[in-house]
């Protein structure tokens, strides 16, 4: 392997990206702008939906969000509760 990527980390990459248009589009703001609470819905809704099954999802959505990764996997630790 040597370190090389099989492209799968860009292809779940493209696809969380593609599939967080639909999301920002359901909350009528981008995440980064949401509150605490509509950012704690939008990662129930992302879990529901199985985005964080996908590589590297929790860092994007947690970019996407302009938070840290602990936060969002705090949120995902409370629904998990």
């Amino acid at each position: 392997m040597g370190g090389r990527c099989c492209g799968g980390c860009a292809a779940s990459s493209a696809a969380w990206r593609t599939r967080s248009s639909h999301r920002i589009r359901e909350f009528g703001s981008p995440l980064a702008e949401l509150g605490r609470e509509d950012k704690q819905r939008a990662i129930r809704l992302l879990d529901e939906r199985g985005a964080f099954t996908l590589r590297r999802a929790v860092e994007d959505v947690s970019d996407s969000m302009g938070v840290s990764r602990i936060t969002v996997y705090n949120y995902l630790n409370a629904i998990h509760r």
